[in-house]
């Protein structure tokens, strides 16, 4: 059952064959062709809708995607060679998913669930990169700290450094099955439901905007 914030799910691209398995195996999801000369400023984008978008002109795609989520709009970026830099790059953009053009349909079908329940899809490779960039930033606010346990304060960290639960419990001297309890206590303190959004939330209060 569809979310219902969610009135379509489009698929933009110039190409009209290149998709023909996702259409056909994907339910409700409808192919839009752009057209060589289409202007972003003419195409009217379904409100709260869910728009997977596959441009040939690199150059195009931010003013799209700008375009798509003045319509209140979930935006997932379709890449014929995707990258870590590029999915951060888009990610800082404020999409939410990345995926490449030869996604099997099945996992096509998880990506649009995954989004209209709030979340972020994104590969682990891109989630390592922004992990990374996480780091190279300076500290920040400690505020995102008030009202989590010491342990839990340690147990996010970790995460923010990319450790695994089980690198956690063998840093820590702890069960897995202690980790993921912190690791639930953290979720439900931030109000998010999985470990990208919780160290996108941190960095949100640690460098507010």
């Amino acid at each position: 059952m569809f979310d219902q914030k969610t009135q379509s799910i489009l698929l933009l691209s110039h190409d009209r064959t290149r998709f023909a398995s996702w259409l056909t195996t994907v339910a409700n999801l409808k192919l839009q062709r752009l057209d060589s000369n289409q202007s972003l400023e003419t195409f009217e984008c379904p409100e709260h809708s869910l728009v997977f978008l596959h441009l040939q002109d690199p150059k195009t795609i931010e003013a799209w995607i700008t375009h798509c989520q003045s319509f209140n709009a979930d935006v997932v970026i379709i890449s014929d060679q995707p990258t870590p830099e590029e999915g951060l790059a888009f990610f800082k953009l404020g999409i939410k998913g990345y995926i490449a053009c030869d996604t099997h349909p099945k996992n096509v079908r998880q990506v649009i669930d995954v989004v209209q329940q709030g979340n972020v899809w994104l590969g682990h490779s891109v989630m390592s990169a922004f992990i990374e960039n996480v780091q190279q930033e300076k500290q920040g606010s400690d505020e995102w700290k008030q009202e989590l346990t010491a342990r839990e304060i340690e147990t996010a960290e970790a995460i923010l450094q990319g450790l695994s639960n089980k690198e956690i419990a063998e840093e820590f001297f702890i069960s897995e099955r202690t980790v993921k309890s912190h690791v639930h206590n953290l979720l439900e303190k931030f109000k998010v439901k999985d470990r990208l959004a919780l160290v996108l939330k941190i960095q949100a209060i640690r460098h507010p905007e």
